[in-house]
Formats: structure tokens, C-alpha cells, sequence
């Protein structure tokens, strides 16, 4: 049992060439073993997040909320370890087979093939780690969706209408971007499997690993926002080095690696692939699979540029004359039973804000409503048509 776990570069370098189990059957098992270590990983620090915020000692209500932080808080915490391993790997794997002489312009240039069929146990090593982390991270999404459609089931009501606030802690998988994560993860597991397999095209597949450079920055954003420290200059910093990195890396520099990758396989034939056991079927697949992820990337630098955009030409919150007739407020208008039949609010207290959300603007008492600044005139004026009031 002891050997089939697998944890280190030399072990694996060992596993290859045992005798007692199949050198096949190293790189799968060394995903197994990191989609473990990183499950182990994401549960402890849930338990941990939920300790430090003593759920223990928290209202009924808070419970929910308290889960759902310290399920985000493990995810990024376990997706931020994972990247800085990918980095690392990434700078540890090409300068060993740029030193080991693995690949050179020189040698691409005489001989293509040789970089799409060169092997490096070292580099095979970290795509497996990465490998395992995305089983890990893919088995966590559906999980958590299958989570969230039982909790939207049990709570739809006899009118067929969903709660959602009550669910949206629950349905972290169902938000935008959801389903561009699971074809990135489906993609990337089937490639990065069926490219050490069959040791095709491993060099460029490992070139992507750099991409994780800017996921450390994505995951900063949700611990300083969580921190409340969204208004600090240290988030605008940190926003602004998020979006440079994404282009600059996973835009420009994935563009390099793919036009390379595409000069490489016009010069790759059919007989290349027979001649090292590779199916055609693979051969064709591969640099698909890889545009794919290219196209990924792009699409969501188009969602990073979209927010930046909204954010810049969002209206200022500060109110203004030309500010709607209803002014949003945030507590709860009452919590008078009494009162808010005399105002003709709902039974469930709700805030202005809410109210204004769900387009009921206008409440039955009037005078009530322009006392309390949810109305900033008196319906008789509106109707008089007195100056300045429009």
C-alpha cells in the first residue's frame, strides 16, 4: 500500500522504472495520491476556518452562512497551494530540461519532432500533481451542485417559487462561469492524461502550468474582500495586477505557446505517430484540447474586462436630484406588526432596498412613506404639479 502512494519528483522517478507494478501505472497513481493530499488539504482547512469562527456559539441563522465562508476560504486556500506549486514545478521542470538539453531552438529547428515526443519524468511529475488537484477541484463542483439542487428541491413551495437567497450560499457551482470550469477541467484531464500516456506533446501541455501564476491574485481579491478591505488601496493594487497578469500570461504568452505548438504539429506526420506509438486519434486531439483552453482563457479575460468596465461606469452611489422618487434603505422599515399593516408593508420585514428590488415602490399610508424618505414627495404636490418637484 505504502508504494502506491506517490509524493515526490524521485519517488516517481523511481515508480517508473519498478519492477513489481506496471511503470504505466505510476502517473495515475500519482494523481490519485495528489487529488488526496488535496482533499485532505480542503477539509482540514474547512474544519479549521469553522473552528476559528466558532459556529458553535452562533445563532441558528449564522450556522449557513459561517459553512458557506469556510467552504470558499478552504476552496481558495487549497486552489492558492495548488498554484504556487504549479509555479514552482513550472520553473523547476524547464530549467532542468533546458539544462538536460531536452529542448533547444536548435534542435526544433533540425529535427520538430523532437519536442513533441521528448520525455521528462520531472516535468511528467508536476502536469500529474496539477492533474490531481483538478480531479480533486472537478469531484468539489459536483459535489456541491448535487448539494444545492437537493437544497432548492427541499425548499420549493407549494406555489413551485425557490428561496433563493436561502440557497444562494449553497449554489456556489450554479454562478456565472460555472459551466466554463467544468469543460476547463474536463479538457485539461483528458489532455494532460492522454499526453503522458502516450508522451506526446508534454512540453507544451507543461507550459501551460505557468498560467496558475495568476490565481494566487484571483483568490486575494475574496480574502481581502472577506477582510473588508475591498475599499483599501491594496485591493485596487491587487485587482490591477490581476487583470495585467491574466493578459500578459494567460492571453499573450498562452498566443506564443499555441502558435508554436500549431507551427510544431504542420511539420508532425502520420508516420511520426506511428513510429512512436501514438494514435492519430491523439495526435489531433491534443492541439484541439489545447486551443480549447486558449479559448477559455480568452472568454473569461472578456468577463474580467466586462467588470472592470462596470465598475468604472458604475453611477455613483451618493444620491442626487435626479435620484429615483424612492430612497433605498438598508435596515428594516419596521418591526411593528402594527405598523406595517398601517403602512401596508408585507407580513415578513423587508428593507427599502428589498422593497425597491422587487418593484414595490409605493406603500398605502402616504404620509408615512414621505416621513420616512421612502417617498420625497407628497402625492398632492405630484398632482399640483409644484415647482421644482418633477
Amino acid at each position: 500500500m505504502h508504494d502506491f502512494f506517490i509524493s515526490t519528483p524521485s519517488q516517481y522517478a523511481i515508480q517508473t522504472a519498478h519492477t513489481t507494478l506496471l511503470p504505466a501505472t505510476a502517473f495515475p497513481r500519482l494523481a490519485i495520491s495528489y487529488a488526496l493530499i488535496f482533499s485532505l488539504l480542503y477539509a482540514c482547512t474547512w474544519h479549521l476556518v469553522n473552528h476559528l469562527q466558532n459556529p458553535a456559539s452562533a445563532k441558528p441563522t449564522q450556522v449557513k452562512d459561517l459553512s458557506t465562508k469556510s467552504e470558499e476560504w478552504a476552496n481558495r486556500l487549497t486552489s492558492t497551494l495548488h498554484a504556487l506549486t504549479a509555479c514552482y514545478g513550472f520553473v523547476e521542470w524547464l530549467s532542468h530540461d533546458l539544462s538536460k538539453g531536452l529542448h533547444t531552438s536548435d534542435q526544433a529547428a533540425s529535427d520538430p519532432s523532437h519536442a513533441a515526443f521528448t520525455h521528462s519524468t520531472l516535468r511528467d511529475f508536476y502536469i500529474g500533481v496539477t492533474l490531481g488537484y483538478l480531479l480533486f477541484d472537478l469531484g468539489r463542483l459536483v459535489l456541491l451542485q448535487m448539494i444545492a439542487s437537493r437544497v432548492i428541491a427541499a425548499r420549493r413551495g407549494e406555489n413551485g417559487k425557490i428561496d433563493t437567497a436561502a440557497v444562494i450560499g449553497s449554489s456556489a457551482p450554479a454562478a456565472a462561469g460555472a459551466g466554463s470550469m467544468y469543460l476547463h477541467h474536463s479538457v485539461i484531464i483528458v489532455a494532460y492524461s492522454l499526453g503522458v500516456r502516450y508522451q506526446y506533446g508534454t512540453y507544451f501541455l507543461a507550459l501551460f502550468l505557468n498560467n496558475e501564476i495568476t490565481t494566487p491574485f484571483l483568490n486575494a481579491r475574496f480574502f481581502l474582500s472577506s477582510l473588508n478591505l475591498k475599499t483599501h488601496p491594496i485591493y485596487v493594487i491587487n485587482d490591477i495586477l490581476f487583470a495585467a497578469l491574466f493578459f500578459l500570461d494567460r492571453i499573450i504568452g498562452n498566443a506564443y505557446i499555441l502558435l508554436s505548438m500549431q507551427h510544431l504539429v504542420a511539420t508532425v506526420t502520420e508516420r511520426d505517430w506511428e513510429g512512436h506509438g501514438v494514435p492519430w486519434s491523439v495526435g489531433v486531439l491534443l492541439p484541439v484540447f489545447a486551443w480549447i483552453h486558449g479559448g477559455l482563457q480568452v472568454w473569461w479575460f472578456g468577463l474580467i474586462v466586462r467588470m472592470v468596465w462596470r465598475k468604472f461606469t458604475a453611477p455613483p452611489s451618493s444620491s442626487s436630484s435626479s435620484s429615483p422618487s424612492v430612497t433605498p434603505v438598508d435596515p428594516p422599515i419596521t418591526n411593528s406588526p402594527k405598523s406595517r399593516r398601517v403602512l401596508g408593508l408585507p407580513e415578513n420585514n423587508v428593507s427599502g432596498r428589498v422593497m425597491k428590488k422587487l418593484g414595490l415602490l409605493e406603500i398605502a399610508n402616504d404620509k408615512a412613506a414621505e416621513v420616512l424618505g421612502l417617498r420625497k414627495e407628497s402625492p398632492g404636490m405630484k398632482r399640483r404639479g409644484v415647482p421644482g418637484r418633477n
